[in-house]
């Protein structure tokens, strides 16, 4: 079989063809017309006490007041089961999360050498309207507050000596994200006609194997009286 009998192949086996175009238009459809996720990003800083004590285990230095941070956005993120991001660019809208929030603390290295060097959370939070990001991102915060309020009542640490959090940006905002829909589109045409042809040609191989094979030809070997 070659490129040329795949046209012939498509006509006889066009219910198929047929299905899988129509499907590939569909879900083309729906990537363009799919609602888009609204996206809010803060950073939460870690802040030393104004006046220098030793008297706090949780903050003596900046390694062990980034150390806090970790196990801050560890306890809050106890949820998370997936991968950790590699880079600092991968955001949760580029892992493919419509609803939920993550905390985590921000990695300067890279794949095989972590680098933590600011005592700072990044938290992002998703979902499908901007009250709903809102009030999410509002109850990741208290959650992050109040679990730094825990690990330092938990060591009897003053309320003069405690570490603060600072919000950076003060004042975030909402954004409405979509995406490229034409490259979304594109992607997902290419696919759909892919995975058509595949089909279209899987039917047809199993057609020639279920076709009963010709007996061969045996030569007249009766013998003719001269």
């Amino acid at each position: 079989m070659s490129i040329w009998d795949l046209p012939r192949i498509v006509r006889r086996n066009w219910p198929v063809a047929l299905i899988g175009l129509l499907t590939t238009l569909l879900a083309g459809f729906w990537i363009v017309h799919r609602p888009g996720v609204y996206y809010e990003q803060v950073n939460v800083i870690f802040v030393l006490p104004d006046t220098p004590n030793r008297e706090n285990p949780l903050q003596s230095g900046d390694a062990n007041l980034i150390r806090t941070a970790g196990i801050v956005a560890r306890l809050v993120s106890n949820h998370w089961t997936g991968p950790e991001p590699v880079s600092d660019s991968a955001t949760l809208l580029g892992q493919g999360v419509r609803h939920g929030y993550s905390v985590r603390l921000p990695n300067s290295g890279g794949q095989w050498a972590y680098n933590f060097d600011r005592p700072q959370l990044s938290v992002e939070v998703v979902g499908g309207s901007p009250g709903a990001v809102g009030s999410l991102l509002t109850q990741v915060l208290a959650k992050v507050n109040a679990t730094l309020t825990t690990l330092q009542n938990d060591e009897h640490v003053r309320e003069s000596l405690r570490i603060q959090t600072r919000l950076s940006p003060p004042l975030s905002s909402v954004v409405y994200v979509t995406g490229s829909r034409i490259r979304a589109l594109a992607v997902t045409e290419v696919l759909g006609i892919s995975l058509t042809l595949s089909a279209v040609l899987a039917v047809e191989r199993r057609r020639r194997d279920r076709r009963p094979e010709r007996p061969a030809r045996v030569a007249d070997t009766t013998f003719q009286p001269a």
